[in-house]
């Protein structure tokens, strides 16, 4: 098993989805990212990533960068 694996299973563990811990896991890789790069680089398809992402906003875990066009977030 991957390292990768093994974290997208212990945030599992803890509630989120598959897509949810792939783009958190990608977003914390990345530090400040756009959602079209956070898709990218979590395999997350492009047409679930503003839902996977305003999940994790609203839990807590994510924030968008005020003032960013496009939207930018980051791991809190």
């Amino acid at each position: 098993m991957s390292g990768q694996e093994g974290l997208i299973r212990a945030l599992k563990k803890i509630g989120l989805s598959e897509y949810e811990a792939r783009a958190y896991i990608a977003l914390v890789e990345l530090g400040e990212a756009d959602a079209s790069e956070i898709s990218r680089r979590s395999g997350v398809p492009r047409t679930r990533i503003y839902d996977v992402l305003g999940r994790l906003e609203a839990a807590g875990i994510v924030q968008r960068v005020l003032g960013s066009r496009p939207a930018i977030y980051s791991a809190t």
